[in-house]
């Protein structure tokens, strides 16, 4: 009997190394066809000891070129790379548009922004006449060309995979579309059937990504998401747009039911005081917020005056190396408050990860235990909704920002894609340190509030969290793989 030929799936970052290749989507496919994966660092001693019992699982190097812009101002204005992306991003909403250009375009020279506007103007136009589907067309037909592509060509005609599983189709950035993008084309190209997962809950709204029409199968988490993927993205096909859930919250629900750390353990390792209330404060991103830290010292003194029962857990995005807490680990110690890392040793933008058991039990662990939880607008407010903690969002800053003089954090909470949370009524949004110290005394007071809304986070996020996403998206992938039509 033949060995059935491979599934290849794409995962470049620890994200996905995490949410899908250690989780129960890896196992579920590996049961049933060979798996090859391509990950950053396919000679990582731990990863390689980390798969070696999941089943019939083989490590290969992610091809990536490093930037996709060309040097030279000439060459970069004359680059698809300089217009196709903007290009979407004008069939976002208007406050996605100037969010995402303050980000992206905010450094530019006067000449460069009158340039940057001038192409944003040409994307109204190519839009509204039409032409936008035949410009991508054109645009995926020169990256068949790229040196790249014909990499990951040779990959494919020598691997031969049954199908392709792309992650990161959606993450793109103004001046590069997503790493995944040639593979897919390569993959289209030798008539290979591809499929792409949405990688998050934001990304639709707020990443320009581009999305091959004759791409197989589109896997999104929610009736929510396929309905945005379809408006923003109206010429493809709705029947190949399925639901399956969202992998990343598989574990939730086992640890929401009682797989946790103790309290007593948890909070004797952090020093904490178990018959204390808890309030869990979490990071964003040192470039997404490069100020953040001043808002929550100063949040975690007000709180040690208003509520000197309380103690203040400050929770690191797992993007954050920590690098702007080091140095104020006294201080926030000094005023009651742990720090607590959640950073694996390499970055998980080049395949550090940490494994979802160890990763995930910490987190739900500590939202378990936590009276409250604060946070900036982040992914952490549907993990508290899921887990049924009561949540503040910190809609200010401290620090004034040329770039967003509204305040960075006041920006990203009316983003097109958090008010999606806002609107549930499941999260309280404060616009004053005031405000949210009160928001939290409320919520000490009474965890109930909002307990109907983050019903409906959930919902709108990923329909249901039974720890079976990943399963569904595994059967839906060996379908592919097997040349079906509809999932089983």
């Amino acid at each position: 009997m033949s060995t059935p030929r491979p599934v290849l799936l794409l995962a470049e970052t620890g994200l996905i190394i995490r949410n899908l290749l250690l989780g129960t989507f890896g196992r579920a496919v590996a049961a049933e066809r060979p798996l090859l994966v391509a990950v950053s660092r396919p000679n990582d001693p731990r990863l390689r000891s980390v798969v070696q019992n999941l089943g019939d699982i083989e490590l290969i190097e992610f091809p990536r070129r490093p930037r996709f812009l060309p040097d030279g101002q000439l060459g970069r204005m004359l680059a698809w790379e300089s217009y196709i992306p903007r290009f979407i991003t004008t069939g976002k909403s208007d406050r996605t548009l100037d969010y995402m250009r303050r980000l992206a375009d905010a450094g530019h020279s006067k000449l460069g922004g009158l340039y940057v506007g001038a192409v944003y103007g040409l994307g109204h136009i190519v839009r509204r006449s039409g032409l936008q589907p035949h410009l991508e067309a054109a645009y995926r037909r020169s990256i068949s060309k790229y040196p790249i592509t014909r990499e990951w060509t040779a990959l494919l005609e020598s691997y031969q995979p049954a199908a392709v599983i792309s992650t990161a189709l959606s993450l793109a950035k103004l001046n590069s579309h997503s790493h995944d993008l040639p593979v897919v084309q390569a993959a289209l190209d030798l008539d290979i059937p591809c499929g792409t997962l949405i990688q998050s809950w934001d990304n639709l709204t707020s990443k320009p990504a581009l999305f091959p029409p004759d791409l197989d199968r589109f896997w999104s988490w929610s009736e929510d998401m396929s309905a945005e993927l379809l408006r923003l993205y109206p010429h493809l096909d709705p029947s190949k747009v399925v639901e399956v859930g969202s992998p990343q919250f598989d574990f939730h629900g086992s640890y929401r039911d009682g797989e946790l750390t103790s309290r007593e353990d948890f909070c004797r390792d952090l020093g904490f005081d178990p018959a204390r209330p808890l309030i869990l404060i979490g990071t964003g991103t040192p470039h997404r917020l490069p100020f953040e830290h001043l808002a929550v010292i100063d949040l975690v003194e007000r709180l040690g005056e208003a509520a000197p029962e309380c103690q203040c857990l400050i929770r690191l995005h797992p993007k954050d190396d920590g690098a702007r807490w080091r140095e104020l680990e006294a201080t926030v110690e000094a005023k009651g408050a742990k720090l607590q890392y959640t950073m694996p040793a390499e970055h998980m933008d080049y395949g550090g990860f940490v494994p979802p058991k160890e990763f995930f039990r910490e987190q739900a662990t500590t939202l378990v235990h936590a009276a409250v939880v604060v946070n900036a607008a982040s992914t952490l407010t549907v993990d508290s909704a899921i887990l049924d903690r009561p949540s503040v969002c910190m809609g200010y800053d401290l620090e004034f920002d040329a770039v967003f003089p509204e305040g960075r954090a006041y920006a990203f909470t009316h983003s097109t894609h958090y008010e999606k949370l806002v609107e549930t009524g499941g999260v309280k949004v404060v616009s004053s340190a005031e405000a949210c110290v009160q928001a939290v005394l409320d919520r000490l007071a009474d965890p109930s509030l909002e307990a109907e809304g983050r019903r409906r986070i959930i919902e709108r996020v990923t329909d249901r969290v039974d720890g079976r996403a990943g399963h569904r998206l595994a059967a839906e992938v060996l379908a592919l793989a097997d040349g079906a039509t509809t999932a089983p």
